[in-house]
């Protein structure tokens, strides 16, 4: 398992709006990582987004419908800073793995 993260937990304050619905050539900015980590041999990526990330969340769920890697996860302490995202993150993967591994299917 490859697992990657992607913070998007910040509150884009020097940037004045969110900058992850940002559009570059009509498409969220966001959206041009997640397509590429999305391509990579990567197994699983989650989003970790902060408490009031409804309108990203809604975003992520209607574009990336069809890509069964990407998941989101909510970080309800996104305003203590960027570790509390690296944290819930990687808790969000143990907990993942930990499931794949108590899996009946693992190994097949």
């Amino acid at each position: 398992m490859i697992a990657g993260l992607y913070l998007a937990a910040g509150s884009s304050t020097r940037f004045g709006s969110d900058k992850l619905l940002h559009e570059v050539a009509g498409v969220p900015l966001y959206s041009l990582a997640l397509s590429q980590a999305a391509a990579s041999r990567l197994t699983e990526l989650l989003v970790v987004v902060g408490q009031d990330a409804d309108d990203l969340e809604r975003d992520i769920a209607r574009r990336f419908a069809e890509e069964a890697k990407i998941g989101v996860v909510r970080n309800e302490n996104a305003v203590s800073g960027l570790m509390s995202s690296v944290k819930a993150g990687l808790r969000a993967v143990a907990e993942h793995r930990d499931r794949l591994f108590k899996s009946p299917d693992y190994g097949r």
